[in-house]
């Protein structure tokens, strides 16, 4: 049987459901391209070697951790990941296997500053408790419609006596 294109949790198929774990909370949300995209990675799940696998739902857990903002961060570095050619890339990792390890360190205490303060929202975005809500008093209507004088209503004023058809 095919399976939808934007298939519910329940439709996954057990072994799919496992390797899809971490994200059982929040499948159901995600759109049909990102399912796609984890969908793959859960097919190639029962071939990968068991510490792949166990890496591979830890990056999920990350993932699920994450806030909006933070994996949109993530989606643009992996995509100028991307853009950087092999041997670029071979070039910037020899360079920084070359460092001492107190630059190393200290880079990666830079990022991981980075990151936090990255993560912190602005001050001014930051909503400010709202006053609760007073209800006003209702308005309450003088006349009401009665079998008596079913023809009054609370918008129109009833008949005088003694001027009667005249508006």
């Amino acid at each position: 049987m095919a399976q939808p294109a934007n298939p519910r949790w329940h439709e996954l198929s057990p072994a799919q459901q496992q390797a899809l774990a971490p994200l059982a909370e929040e499948w159901n949300q995600l759109d049909a391209y990102r399912k796609g995209k984890w969908l793959a990675i859960g097919n190639r799940y029962a071939s990968m070697k068991p510490e792949e696998q166990q890496r591979v739902q830890e990056r999920m857990r990350e993932w699920v951790r994450l806030t909006p903002d933070e994996r949109r961060q993530a989606r643009e570095r992996f995509t100028q990941a991307r853009r950087i050619d092999r041997e670029q890339k071979s070039a910037q990792w020899e360079q920084y296997q070359q460092l001492p390890e107190e630059e190393r360190q200290k880079l990666a205490e830079e990022t991981a500053r980075r990151k936090r303060v990255a993560n912190l929202p602005p001050p001014a975005s930051q909503p400010q408790p709202l006053p609760p809500i007073k209800s006003a008093p209702k308005p309450v209507l003088e006349q009401s419609v009665t079998p008596r004088g079913a023809g009054n209503s609370a918008l129109r004023p009833p008949p005088q006596p003694g001027k009667q058809g005249q508006p």
